[in-house]
């Protein structure tokens, strides 16, 4: 007979849990002094972990496909508990320390984030109870499916087939629609004719499939090698997915869906080849990832220093995560265009397209009307063609599609021409350009549908974009910089300055009646907004 005192299984327990705690720690760096990994914010290796421990999941639940990876369910509120806690992901915030023994794999070390994955739904429906009634945390968050906004109750034969296959034909008649109804090559030439354009590369981060550089010629020499959070290649062993540092090379970011490609097709074929496209791959074959892993992607591209990001994908509900990550890419001067989503609701239910600092997009048809799938809402910006356009297939030639998923990333590209005049342009001075050049549909001024209205980017020409770009000020070109040149670029943003405010614009913003390029410019930003009162 074996004997077992008290003390013997105390310290055999006490060891299986320091085994536990330590496995945990070395895997993730979650336990290993929580003060140094708290105020470690180091993006670059959060970013890697990240990516590791989702592709390392996809792979798993790959290699499972014929086995239930996530625990039988039998009723209703079952159903409703996997279907939410299907990645088996909470993604937690806290300023203090804070742990989970059952948790299989944990990160931590930015932002004050703890990532948690667990082996069922179940147990992060546990876990995310547990964290979300303690007073230590500041938000807890579900890792939930996110996939892209082209999911309306249209047939594939109506909304999808494909041209034909002919890449010489791109310039002449295969851009979308749109390209042509915004006069996007128009405002290129005005660029080029100006001598405008900015020398420095503007980028672009498409996050969404993946991109197919081959599917095109339009992407010679425009896209920038980019990064995958989800895995694509059953052939290539798990092992080698990581030996190629800091990311994957071309084969991570291949397009196994399409809509990445179409997308990026959108930008490419809109702007000068100085606009270079960052592939971010966060969305599988199936056209689904999850929160994370399109966090991580706009964390991946702030950290590149991209321009302008473009998200043609959302899930419904909020997002403390979203709101944050999107407040930080304000801060960076970083431009966010969402897609308004295809579900025929109110935007603000989804995210990231009803946060307010995105400018989201709706989408019209080709007798500028708003698109009977569209989303629609309070927090609707602008509306772009996005019904039955012609769009780059990523096996090659080309095919129509619909979505708001496709109008997005004209307001990208627009975006974008605007950063080629002047890299100078603030986010708000962006907006608010685009604010005024809108063309007004639907009720006047702005409204829930067509929000302030579709850009007509060839009245992006006039003086104000000249005028901001120009060395000497001279805005009316009389050979003279005075108030003159200030009075018109006054009339030309508000179309008939009203006298009463020209006259404190004269007092509060220059002296002696004499006016250079920053005072003139003072005017202006007063005039869009981006100040709030007169001042020298």
């Amino acid at each position: 007979m074996i004997k077992v005192s008290i003390k013997n299984i105390v310290s055999v327990l006490s060891a299986l849990f320091l085994f536990n705690l330590l496995s945990c720690a070395v895997e993730s760096h979650i336990f290993w002094n929580h003060v140094e990994a708290a105020e470690d914010n180091n993006a670059e290796e959060f970013i890697r972990d990240i990516q590791k421990l989702l592709i390392e999941d996809n792979l798993k639940q790959w290699k499972s496909s014929n086995e239930e990876f996530y625990d039988e369910t039998h009723n209703d509120i079952d159903i409703e508990i996997k279907e939410k806690f299907q990645t088996g992901r909470i993604i937690v915030k806290s300023e203090k320390y804070i742990e989970d023994v059952n948790a299989q794999k944990c990160i931590s070390g930015y932002n004050n984030l703890y990532i948690f994955q667990y082996g069922s739904a179940y147990e992060a429906k546990q876990a995310y109870d547990k964290f979300n009634a303690s007073d230590d945390i500041i938000y807890v968050e579900v890792d939930e499916i996110i996939s892209l906004d082209n999911d309306f109750s249209a047939s594939d034969e109506e909304r999808y087939y494909p041209l034909e296959s002919s890449d010489s034909k791109i310039i002449e008649n295969k851009n979308s629609w749109g390209i042509s109804l915004m006069k996007m090559k128009e405002y290129d030439e005005f660029l080029l004719e100006m001598d405008k354009i900015n020398k420095d590369d503007i980028v672009v981060s498409v996050i969404d499939t993946g991109v197919n550089r081959s599917a095109n010629s339009v992407f010679n020499n425009r896209i920038i090698s980019g990064v995958s959070f989800t895995y694509i290649n059953e052939n290539m062993p798990f092992e080698d997915i990581f030996k190629r540092e800091p990311d994957f090379g071309e084969s991570a970011y291949i397009d196994d869906n399409g809509h990445g490609t179409s997308v990026a097709g959108i930008i490419a074929q809109s702007t000068l080849d100085n606009v270079k496209i960052l592939p971010i791959k966060a969305l599988n074959y199936d056209g689904k990832g999850s929160e994370l892993a399109v966090y991580a992607s706009v964390i991946y591209g702030l950290d590149k220093d991209v321009d302008v990001i473009n998200l043609s994908c959302g899930a419904d509900g909020e997002s403390f995560l979203y709101e944050e990550v999107m407040a930080e890419a304000e801060e960076k001067g970083v431009i966010v265009v969402a897609a308004a989503g295809n579900e025929r609701q109110d935007v603000a239910n989804v995210f990231p397209a009803g946060i307010s600092s995105v400018i989201t997009v709706t989408s019209i048809n080709k007798d500028l009307k708003f698109s009977n799938y569209s989303n629609f809402g309070k927090m609707v910006d602008f509306c772009a063609p996005g019904e039955q356009v012609e769009l780059i297939d990523f096996r090659g030639g080309y095919r129509l599609d619909s979505g708001t998923s496709f109008s997005a990333p004209l307001i990208s590209a627009a975006a974008a021409k605007l950063l080629c005049a002047n890299p100078d342009f603030t986010n708000s001075e962006i907006f608010n350009i685009l604010r005024l050049n809108a063309i007004d549909l639907g009720d006047e001024g702005w409204d829930e549908k067509y929000g302030y209205g579709w850009i007509d980017t060839e009245t992006l020409e006039d003086d104000i974009v000249t005028y901001v770009t120009e060395a000497n000020g001279d805005a009316n070109n009389d050979g003279t910089v005075d108030v003159e040149d200030a009075l018109f670029v006054l009339k030309t943003v508000t179309g008939d300055a009203e006298m009463d405010f020209i006259q404190k614009a004269r007092v509060g913003v220059y002296w002696n009646y004499e006016v250079n390029v920053s005072q003139a410019l003072e005017i202006l930003k007063v005039i869009v907004g981006k100040k709030s009162c007169f001042g020298k």
